[in-house]
């Protein structure tokens, strides 16, 4: 984008009221800018389960890691994040119109689905598959060092999303994910699942 387009925007984005899609919004454009610049972008972890859940978890941030051959260097990633006007950070986090972006590296999937991809009046953003967020999450909550409140009503709010059909999500893979040694937590797995499905009132268990 020219600088006036990336202008137009980020006053797009400033008028918006809703801040969920405010932030997929400065996503679609930040990953857009990167995508010129010849990278893969990929939105990750709490962000991709906030734009999953249309906004029924607000991460706070924006984080992004790079699928493919290049991740960028600090040098090519201020290149790209000089063009928006008044942001200000580090190599790592970066602060647009007050939200916070952040620039991580390689990204990690187990899964063998396809990253979704979200259509944007400024432009898609490729979002990690949701079979490795579920699993991400819940390894989180109830298997890394007891119980992790933040990440028990992420991983509900994600897997609800999916019981209602608003993503779609093969429980297979995220089975099979759950088994691998990475993380070894399909007990935990099918428990948070099997209670998020009792309390939307659904009767089928997760195999």
């Amino acid at each position: 984008m020219t600088t006036e387009e990336i202008k137009a925007g980020l006053q797009r984005i400033e008028n918006e009221t809703d801040t969920n899609v405010k932030a997929l919004l400065l996503a679609a454009l930040v990953c857009g800018e990167f995508r010129a610049a010849g990278f893969e972008p990929v939105v990750v972890g709490g962000s991709a389960i906030e734009f999953y859940t249309d906004g029924a978890y607000m991460s706070g941030d924006t984080d992004i890691c790079w699928k493919g051959l290049r991740i960028p260097s600090p040098v090519e990633k201020a290149a790209v994040i000089s063009k928006f006007p008044e942001a200000e950070g580090t190599i790592r986090t970066w602060k647009i119109l007050g939200m916070y972006v952040d620039l991580l590296g390689e990204v990690t999937t187990y899964a063998e689905s396809d990253y979704t991809r979200l259509e944007t009046p400024l432009g898609f953003v490729e979002l990690q598959p949701v079979e490795d967020l579920i699993v991400e999450r819940v390894f989180s909550a109830r298997c890394w060092t007891g119980r992790n409140e933040a990440s028990e009503g992420c991983a509900k709010k994600l897997i609800a999303a999916t019981l209602r059909g608003e993503a779609a999500v093969d429980w297979s893979q995220v089975e099979r994910i759950a088994r691998l040694p990475a993380y070894q937590c399909s007990a935990e797995v099918k428990q948070m699942r099997d209670e998020v499905a009792a309390i939307l009132g659904q009767t089928e268990e997760m195999p």
